[in-house]
C-alpha cells in the first residue's frame, strides 16, 4: 500500500490533533529508516479503512481472475465476446439449437465480418470433394492416407506462418487448449474428412457432397444429447424430416446395386462412413469451442491440423503404399487448392465464424455446398444424378431451415 494512503488510514477512535506527526496525520506502519521503536509505545490496532482496502482488492482479485478461470469464462475485458465453456462441459446453446427460449445476448448480433467468412466457407468447402474427387481418380494412383498426410502437413506449416505473421508467437499455451486442438483436429480431419475423402474412391462427388448436407442436423442432434435438452416439436420435426431426406438421398446407392452413383458393391460400406464422418466432424465442432476465447484463430487452426497431420502421417506409414508416379496438372491445381482454399482459408474462416455463431448456425455451408458440389460434379466430371437423391437433398435444406428458423 503506498506510504500516503496508509499515513491516512488512522483508527478512528485517535483524534488527529493528538495522533502527532506532520499537519496532525499519524504515520502508521513501519518507522522511518535509522528511528528505532520505542518498546514502551502501545501497540496501533490495524485501521479499518486499510482493512477495508485488503478485502475490497481481494474480492475484486477473486471475482475477475480466478473464478472465471476456474469456469472457463472470459475476463471483465472479454465479456463483449461471446462465452465459452469449459472443456468437458455442454456448450453454450441458443434458443435455435436446442429448443428453448434461453438465448445468449453475446450471440444475437454476430458482426458484420462473420457472415463474410461465412461466406467464404459457403463457396470454397462447396467445390472441396470436387478437388477431392479429382485428386483420387487422376491418371497417377493416391492413396486417401497420403492425400490427406500430404494435405495436412503444407496447410498446417502454411497456417503456422500465416499465425506467425498475424499473431506473433503462441502465447500462454496451456495442456488442457493443446489437448482440445489435437481432439479436435483428429475429429474433424482425420475421422471426418478423412473418411469423406475414403468415400470419394467409391462415389462420385455429388452423392458426397449431397450426404455430407445432413451435418447441421447432427450437430444440433448432438448438442441436445450433451446438453440434455428436451427439444421442441420444431426441432423434433425437423430432424425426423431431415433423417427422411437423408435416406432419399443414399437409397439409390442401397436398392439398386447396378447405380453409376457408386461403385457396386460398396453402397452399404460408403453410406456408413460418410454418416460417421458426418456425426465425427459436428463433434469435433463442438469440442473445439473451449479454444475461442484462449488462442489465436490462426494458431488453433495450426496445431489443429498439425495434430491430424501427424496422425495421418502415421497411418501412410503403416499402410506402406508406393509413392505416386507422375500426378497430371489436374491433379496438383486440385491438390494446391485443397491446401490453400479448402484447409487454410476455409478453416480460418470456420474458426472466426464459431466465434459468433453456435455450431448449429456455422455448419449451415450445408446449404449451398450441396448445390455447388452438384453442378460442378455434373457440368466439370459428368456424373449422374438420381432424381431421388436430388429430392432428397430438397428434404434436408427443408429440414435443416425448420431447425434453424428459431434463430431468425
Amino acid at each position: 500500500m503506498p506510504r500516503r494512503l496508509a499515513a491516512r488510514c488512522v483508527p478512528p477512535h485517535v483524534p488527529r490533533s493528538a495522533a502527532g506527526g506532520k499537519h496532525g496525520v499519524t504515520r502508521i506502519g513501519r518507522p522511518p529508516v535509522g528511528v528505532a521503536k520505542s518498546p514502551h509505545a502501545p501497540e496501533r490496532p490495524l485501521p479499518r479503512a486499510r482493512c477495508q482496502i485488503g478485502v475490497i482488492g481481494a474480492w475484486k482479485v477473486l471475482r475477475t481472475v480466478i473464478l472465471p478461470g476456474a469456469a472457463g469464462l472470459p475476463h471483465a475485458a472479454d465479456r463483449s465476446r461471446p462465452l465459452a465453456p469449459r472443456p468437458g462441459m455442454p456448450p453454450i446453446m441458443s434458443s435455435s439449437a436446442a429448443g428453448t427460449s434461453a438465448a445468449t445476448p453475446a450471440a444475437a448480433r454476430p458482426p458484420l465480418s462473420a457472415y463474410g467468412h461465412l461466406l467464404a466457407i459457403y463457396i470454397v468447402w462447396g467445390g472441396a470433394y470436387f478437388a477431392v474427387k479429382i485428386c483420387v481418380s487422376g491418371p497417377a494412383l493416391v492413396t486417401v492416407f497420403q492425400l490427406q498426410s500430404v494435405r495436412m502437413w503444407g496447410a498446417s506449416l502454411l497456417l503456422a506462418l500465416v499465425a506467425l505473421m498475424r499473431c506473433g508467437p503462441p502465447r500462454r499455451l496451456r495442456r488442457a487448449d493443446l489437448l482440445i486442438c489435437a481432439v479436435s483436429g483428429i475429429l474433424m480431419w482425420v475421422a471426418g474428412n478423412g473418411l469423406a475423402t475414403l468415400a470419394s474412391k467409391h462415389a462420385t462427388s455429388s452423392f458426397i457432397v449431397m450426404s455430407m448436407g445432413a451435418i447441421p442436423l447432427w450437430s444440433c442432434l448432438l448438442e441436445l444429447l450433451i446438453a440434455r435438452q428436451v427439444p421442441t416439436l420444431r426441432v423434433v420435426t425437423g430432424l425426423c424430416l431431415g433423417l427422411f431426406g437423408l435416406f432419399l438421398v443414399v437409397s439409390p446407392t442401397l436398392l439398386d446395386a447396378h447405380s453409376a452413383i457408386i461403385e457396386p458393391g460398396y453402397g452399404g460400406f460408403a453410406v456408413a462412413i460418410l454418416i460417421a464422418a458426418g456425426v465425427s466432424w459436428s463433434l469435433g465442432t463442438i469440442v473445439q469451442r473451449p479454444l475461442m476465447q484462449r488462442m489465436a484463430t490462426e494458431w488453433a487452426a495450426a496445431f489443429q491440423m498439425l495434430s491430424a497431420a501427424l496422425v495421418l502421417t502415421l497411418f501412410t506409414g503403416v499402410e506402406a503404399a508406393p509413392l505416386p508416379q507422375s500426378p497430371s496438372l489436374p491433379q496438383w491445381l486440385a491438390l494446391g487448392f485443397l491446401i490453400v482454399f479448402a484447409s487454410v482459408i476455409g478453416l480460418t474462416s470456420y474458426i472466426r465464424v464459431l466465434r459468433a455463431f453456435t455450431p448449429t448456425v456455422a455448419t449451415t455451408f450445408a446449404y449451398v455446398n450441396p448445390i455447388i458440389g452438384v453442378l460442378l460434379g455434373w457440368i466439370v466430371l459428368g456424373e449422374t444424378l438420381a432424381p431421388v437423391s436430388l429430392a432428397g437433398l430438397a428434404v434436408v435444406l427443408a429440414s435443416i431451415a425448420i431447425v434453424l428458423s428459431g434463430r431468425r
